[in-house]
C-alpha cells in the first residue's frame, strides 16, 4: 500500500513515496513533489517491487529491489535500491537507476556486474545510470538472464560500496511493469 513500507522479507524498510518518487525522475523527468504523486504498491516478485504513479505528466511504472548483501567502508548511509523506470515519455522511455545510499563522487563511474557481464555507469548526485538508452536496454536484457548484481560505487568522502542485489523475480516484474503502464 502506498504509504506503508515494504520489503520483501517482511522487514519495514523501502517506502515507496516521497523520495523515491522524486529519485526516479532525476535525470529524465523534472522532480516530482511528493504531494503531487503518491506511488502505489502493486506486486512483488521474488526480490523485486512493482509500483506505479501518476501525476499531470502520466503513469510511471518502476520496480524496485533492495541488497541481500551490503559491503563497504562507509559509516552510514540511506538505504540503498536499484530500480528500472518506465516514464510517460516517447521511448526510449525505460531507465535503471541505482540509489547507493550518498552522493556519488563527482565525475565518478559506478561498475555494475551481473554473473559476470560488466557495465559502467555515469553518476549524478546519489543517481547512477546508463549513458545511452542502447546501454540500458542491455542491462535490463542481463538483469532478467541474471542471478546476481553487484555495484560497487564511491562517495564524495571518497568512501566505496558494494551492493549485491538479487535477480530472483525480476523478468516477472518488468513484465508487470510494463503491463502496468500499458493500462490506462
Amino acid at each position: 500500500m502506498a504509504g506503508e513500507d515494504v520489503d520483501l522479507r517482511g522487514r519495514t524498510r523501502m517506502r515507496p513515496t516521497g523520495r523515491l518518487v522524486i529519485l526516479l525522475t532525476l535525470g529524465t523527468l523534472a522532480a516530482v513533489p511528493a504531494a503531487a504523486a503518491e506511488a502505489e504498491f502493486l506486486e512483488t516478485f521474488g526480490d523485486w517491487n512493482v509500483f506505479t504513479f501518476d501525476d499531470d505528466k502520466g503513469r510511471t511504472c518502476y520496480i524496485a529491489s533492495e541488497p541481500v548483501k551490503m559491503d563497504g567502508n562507509y559509516s552510514r548511509r540511506d538505504p540503498p535500491v536499484a530500480m528500472v523506470a518506465k516514464f510517460p515519455i516517447d521511448p526510449p522511455n525505460v531507465q535503471v537507476v541505482i540509489q547507493a545510499g550518498y552522493r556519488y563522487k563527482k565525475d565518478s563511474r559506478v561498475e555494475v556486474d551481473v554473473d559476470g557481464r560488466k557495465f559502467d555507469l555515469m553518476t549524478h548526485g546519489d543517481s547512477a545510470y546508463e549513458d545511452t538508452p542502447p546501454e540500458d536496454e542491455k542491462l535490463i536484457e542481463a538483469m532478467k538472464k541474471g542471478r546476481t548484481m553487484k555495484v560497487k560505487g564511491t562517495s564524495t568522502k571518497g568512501t566505496w560500496s558494494l551492493d549485491t542485489y538479487s535477480l530472483r523475480g525480476f523478468t516477472r516484474a518488468y513484465r508487470a511493469m510494463l503491463k502496468a503502464c500499458r493500462k490506462r
